[in-house]
């Protein structure tokens, strides 16, 4: 039996849940990574989600939201979880446009994962020219990685 939880991003507190113990798979859609409320949340249900092994996130990308992120930014230790991902796999991420808060969150999915076998990054329609691609491509394949499995994959948004 596969059961769904739903979530409003404007209503969770995800800090009142009991630990997500049995969770295997959590899909998070409209998620906005420079929401500091929506991001905080995240993190916590990972640190909460110890039997994760597919995360799948769609994401929402705006001009403003590369700017709002900065202040997030100044305190890097509100985007990292304390304990690995002992379980999680894969990880997919659609609507990706790259910036400097999505790097950092995947940067830290890619060192707490130690068995982490597959990433899939779909790119936003956001970005308009192949040139952006390449440069968070190259960034993401630099990150260290808990996993010496794990494959990074870049797909574009035409054929997604």
């Amino acid at each position: 039996m596969e059961g769904y939880l739903l979530l409003n991003w404007e209503d969770v507190e995800v800090a009142s849940f009991p630990t997500a113990i049995n969770l295997q798979v959590i899909k998070l859609y409209s998620l906005k990574f420079a929401n500091e409320k929506q991001l905080k949340g995240v993190l916590q249900l990972l640190q909460k989600s110890p039997n994760l092994c597919e995360l799948d996130i769609t994401g929402i990308c705006s001009d403003g939201d590369i700017q709002a992120a900065s202040t997030l930014l100044k305190d890097r230790e509100s985007c990292i979880i304390n304990q690995d991902l002992k379980m999680l796999k894969t990880i997919k991420i659609k609507l990706f446009c790259g910036s400097t808060i999505e790097m950092l969150f995947v940067k830290m999915l890619l060192s707490k994962s130690p068995i982490l076998e597959r990433v899939v990054i779909t790119e936003s329609d956001y970005i308009k020219d192949g040139y952006t691609v390449i440069k968070f491509l190259r960034e993401l394949l630099c990150f260290p990685r808990a996993s010496p499995k794990a494959k990074i994959v870049i797909k574009g948004k035409d054929y997604a």
